[in-house]
């Protein structure tokens, strides 16, 4: 999925997204991350701080969302999955 000029400008203006990852035991995980940016038109990313259940639920299974809202108008919702490479894809 490519972000388009509007995803990369919430992105740009709205630093919080909100990464949502699921346990080994089902249970899902929603965790801040106040660092998202945009890396290039299909990738969005974050530093890995103080983010050891993120990090650990994506070793066991790369499924990830991410949403960062627009206050103003709506929010946006990005379905990544980690890549071999520790890359994230769209």
């Amino acid at each position: 999925m490519r972000l388009d000029d509007d995803m990369r400008r919430v992105v740009r203006e709205q630093a919080l997204g909100f990464a949502a990852t699921v346990c080994p035991d089902g249970t899902p995980n929603l965790s801040p991350k106040g660092t998202t940016i945009v890396w290039d038109d299909e990738h969005p990313v974050f530093l890995h701080l103080h983010s050891p259940r993120t990090v650990a639920n994506l070793a066991v299974n790369p499924a990830i969302e991410v949403n960062v809202v627009d206050p103003s108008w709506r929010d946006h919702h990005l379905r990544l999955a980690e890549q071999r490479d520790g890359t994230m894809a769209t």
